[in-house]
């Protein structure tokens, strides 16, 4: 509903299946199929990856203040 509202392409390809966002240190990540990213969330740059080898069902953020 505002006049000025976009949106983003994130990350093309699979489907994301789960999106966490970390507010302590500013990355979003993302579970698409066996890994794990780290995205930038004003660009959508990847930040980092890991590959767990096994499918990621949830991403959980671990905030500790």
């Amino acid at each position: 509903n505002y006049s000025n509202a976009t949106s983003l392409t994130v990350l093309s390809g699979d489907v994301i299946g789960s999106m966490s966002n970390d507010p302590a240190n500013g990355p979003v990540y993302v579970a698409r199929g066996n890994e794990v990213l780290a995205l930038d969330p004003s660009s959508g740059a990847v930040l980092g990856s890991w590959s767990l080898g096994q499918p990621v069902v949830k991403v959980l953020v671990l905030l500790n203040k």
